[in-house]
């Protein structure tokens, strides 16, 4: 606290000499200023901050009274009390008039010294406590404005993790009315802040079937059980469906009650989106794996029925109605190992084989095996004329499935008959595609299907046949090998109308030469040289030994690995050749052959393999050979031939 200031202002010198001296005696700490009339006093107070002033009421030209309210204006920004002094006795009037102008106090002459001092410690005590009050003010409004900024930036910090925080958070009052929802909800709903503020969410947001289990957990939580979790829909503005799991809270008064429901949620849809491709891979996985194991045997069969076939055409004569039959079982057993790599296809555990291939004439060929497929109800029209010159990068044999399992689908949704059409012809290039398009179309007068069945029609394992008829895998296959293919399919389909398939291939260049290649050299028969066979499977390796004696040679057979080593060792020296299935009990094919090279370095070998996706090329070379079952048994004895007579060929051989 600065010392205090005092001002007197008196015209007569007298008085003015008395007064001061008066003050100077009794307050020795204080300064006191002195000024003759209400323009001096003015500027005093003007230069000099004032704690309090002494006023004569009677002064020439301007009196004390209007001095005081003067001084008053300047009293606005800082106040300091005054007294005014009269020559008389204060009337109330005079004392009004004061008053009015701002005087805190009077005094009249003759003047009581110990009043009068007593007065001014008064004054200057209230003053001081003014100052203090000022400054408390001051302070307090400062921490207010503080305490205001503070809050203020912790609202925007409040507002701006809202509003950016990945979760989405949504409050409600009491009544369930939203009161706050931030911009993830905003993003997830479709709808703004604006149109859901004052709304309820079971009145927009929840599928019907949540409405009434979201409003259980809303009394909940307002009634004060909390926290709590759960899941639901939310229905956004576009009527998709999001799936959001919540973990709620309430916000409660100074009493207690419960004032807002505060849920904090986030977004699952996309979580088990992912959650559903896992299983459907899974779903994928484990089927590839079990058509691998069927595979195998499914091909060790078929290797059975087409040397069994092949063996009963001896006794046949060429032309026979029993010639024509086993033509037509080696054809269809061909066609069932070209069925099992493309399931490993679509399941990617084996890869196809692609070649030109002229679409039309592979239409034409599959339309005629239909035939038989096909009640007699159901017209089979065919339209490849225009596509004669159409080629396609493909397997001859995954595009055949293809059309097998569109006419199939067609055959079913005709039950009581109608006309199944197939047509092949090209599109020019466009917008869409680059080069010359192949169309085939496969077009039904059948049932039809509706628009939700179309929607999931792709979809593995869904079907609308019975159980014991439809897998659901077909149209999944089939839309496998067209994107392999590089290609696309579009289906269009309304309910008793019938369905028409578009499948478009890119074109490609004719081979080279497009005739017939030409029939292999018949396999030389054998001297009597001796083959080992080696085979788990008894009818296989019953055929292969079969096959070899009625071409001249001799055979010594094993069925696992350890019996192979076992009758190798036996007839080490004789053996020519060695004929090994790769998946074999107690010691594997390639594992025989290595063991048997160790001791006979120049032993040639066929590797046989019943195992679609196995990667076998890097084991082909000069003397080791690899056939796939199913295979003829020409093409067999062919490998053997070229095998013991010096053949050179470094590819492997695909015989179906």
């Amino acid at each position: 606290m600065h010392p205090a200031t005092l001002l007197a202002v008196d015209d007569n010198p007298d008085n003015l000499f008395v007064l001061c001296e008066l003050l100077r005696q009794s307050f020795p700490d204080i300064t006191v200023l002195t000024a003759r009339d209400a323009d001096e006093a003015m500027a005093r107070a003007m230069a000099t901050p004032i704690d309090c002033a002494l006023i004569d009421v009677q002064m020439p030209r301007v009196n004390g009274i209007e001095l005081c309210r003067r001084l008053q204006a300047l009293r606005r920004s800082v106040r300091f009390p005054i007294i005014l002094i009269t020559a008389h006795a204060t009337t109330s009037a005079l004392r009004a008039n004061g008053l009015e102008a701002g005087a805190d106090d009077f005094i009249s002459r003759p003047i009581d010294n110990v009043e009068l001092l007593a007065r001014i410690r008064v004054m200057l005590r209230i003053g001081k406590a003014e100052e203090a009050l000022r400054s408390a003010n001051a302070t307090l409004e400062q921490r207010v404005l503080e305490a205001t900024q503070a809050l203020r930036e912790e609202r925007d910090f409040a507002s701006a993790v809202l509003a950016t925080a990945g979760a989405l958070v949504i409050v409600m009052d009491r009544e369930g009315r939203i009161v706050r929802f931030n911009r993830a909800c905003e993003q997830t709903s479709g709808y703004t802040a604006n149109e859901a503020i004052g709304r309820r969410v079971w009145d927009f947001l929840l599928t019907p079937e949540d409405v009434e289990p979201v409003k259980g957990v809303f009394r909940d939580l307002r009634d004060g059980y909390f926290p709590n979790t759960y899941e639901n829909f939310w229905v956004a503005k576009d009527a998709s469906r999001r799936w959001i799991a919540w973990s709620s809270t309430a916000l409660v008064d100074a009493h207690g009650k419960v004032e807002y429901v505060i849920g904090t949620g986030i977004n699952m849809t996309e979580r088990l989106r992912l959650e559903e491709q896992l299983r459907h891979s899974q779903k994928m996985e484990a089927i590839g794996t079990l058509a691998a194991g069927v595979a195998h045997d499914f091909n060790n069969l078929l290797t059975a029925i087409l040397g069994y076939a092949e063996l009963a055409r001896r006794g046949v004569a060429p032309g026979s109605e029993a010639m024509l039959s086993l033509t037509g079982i080696e054809t269809v057993a061909m066609e069932a190992g070209g069925v099992a790599r493309s399931l490993l296809t679509f399941s990617r555990k084996a890869p196809n084989r692609k070649a030109p291939v002229r679409l039309g004439r592979l239409v034409e060929a599959s339309a005629k095996m239909l035939r038989r497929m096909v009640p007699a109800a159901i017209e089979i029209v065919t339209d490849v004329a225009r596509a004669d010159d159409l080629w396609v990068h493909a397997d001859a044999t995954q595009l055949q499935q293809v059309v097998m399992n569109l006419a199939v689908n067609a055959r079913d949704a005709m039950p009581n008959g109608g006309v199944l059409r197939l047509t092949v012809h090209a599109e020019p290039p466009d917008t869409r595609n680059a080069a010359p398009t192949a169309v085939m179309v496969v077009q039904d007068t059948g049932t039809g299907m509706s628009a939700e069945v179309l929607a999931r029609v792709f979809e593995p394992f869904f079907t609308t046949k019975p159980r014991e008829r439809g897998t659901g895998l077909g149209m999944a296959v089939v839309h496998g090998i067209v994107t392999d293919h590089g290609g696309r399919i579009e289906i269009e389909s309304k309910e008793g109308y019938g369905t028409q398939v578009s499948v478009r291939f890119p074109c490609c260049a004719a081979p080279a030469d497009d005739a017939s290649p030409p029939e292999p050299p018949p396999a030389i028969r054998g001297l009597g040289e001796t083959i080992l066979v080696v085979d788990d499977n008894p009818q296989v390796l019953a055929i292969i030994t079969s096959t070899l004696r009625s071409a001249g040679y001799q055979t010594v057979s094993a069925s696992d690995g350890d019996a192979a080593m076992t009758t190798f060792e036996a007839n080490r020296e004789r053996t020519r050749l060695v004929i090994l299935d790769l998946d074999l009990p107690r010691r594997s094919g390639l594992a025989c052959l290595k063991e048997m090279r160790k001791h006979r370095s120049d032993l040639p070998a066929l590797l046989i393999s019943g195992s679609i996706e196995a990667d076998l090329e890097s084991a082909a070379s000069n003397d080791t050979r690899i056939l796939r079952k199913p295979f003829q048994v020409q093409e067999l004895g062919r490998i053997v031939s070229e095998l013991l007579n010096g053949g050179q060929c470094d590819e492997s051989v695909d015989a179906g």
